[in-house]
């Protein structure tokens, strides 16, 4: 498969991924007169502004398929993206380019979505549990109501292992995500109980709740403990 390599100069030190759990697809969305790669999408972000007037540091997604179905390296494939906030650490943010609200990518871009995701999935991050677009993790539209997500997922999980895929609401990824931080903080006794519970409860508040009360009991226990 040829990806095309790429170079980009961004403001401050990039954080390496620890492991790589969901495979994100995302796409531009209202697109601009001026043809889409990658190095227009890291002029984009790293000229972009925080509310706080911080820039971003530089592309966020660590591949892009072009409309042409050239795929381009992002930011660098083993470190941490910009692209789904909750599970940036974990996941692997692929752009397709277009607007997919308006129509359906190009077939080229279908079929370069599939081969580059068997290639993700199967050689470089073969431990992914999921794999999905922006809107599966967070409260976005992205990729488009025309993306064909599910054709791409079927074509790049091969028929045994789509069953293994774990049907995660993004609240609980995203509490299961802040779970493992807090573990390696050491603020957390027993982190895998607790992300089994985020696991069985439906409702994300609730398991927001029941990570709230295990957190305030835990630093109960460190302020005894210093007392």
């Amino acid at each position: 498969m040829e990806i095309v390599e790429k170079s980009y100069d961004f403001r401050r030190a990039l954080t390496p991924r620890k492991r790589t759990d969901f495979l994100v697809f995302h796409h531009v969305g209202q697109m601009p007169s001026e043809t889409v790669n990658g190095d227009v999408v890291h002029r984009w972000h790293r000229n972009r502004q925080t509310s706080s007037g911080t820039y971003w540091n530089g592309i966020g997604y660590n591949a892009l398929i072009l409309e042409d179905g050239t795929i381009e390296e992002g930011r660098p494939f083993d470190m941490q993206g910009a692209h789904t906030p909750g599970v940036n650490s974990v996941s692997f943010g692929v752009l397709v380019v277009g607007n997919f609200d308006e129509g359906p990518p190009k077939e080229i871009q279908v079929k370069k979505a599939i081969e580059f995701g068997r290639y993700v999935v199967e050689e470089l991050y073969p431990g992914i549990k999921r794999i999905g677009g922006h809107g599966d993790f967070a409260s976005s539209a992205c990729p488009g109501e025309h993306f064909p997500l599910q054709e791409i997922k079927n074509n790049i999980r091969k028929e045994e292992e789509k069953v293994t895929e774990q049907n995660l609401s993004w609240q609980q990824e995203q509490v299961i995500n802040q779970i493992e931080k807090l573990a390696d903080l050491g603020y957390l006794n027993d982190p895998d109980m607790h992300k089994e519970a985020a696991k069985d409860v439906n409702d994300g508040r609730k398991v927001r709740d029941y990570v709230l009360i295990s957190l305030i009991a835990r630093l109960a226990e460190r302020i005894e403990e210093l007392c």
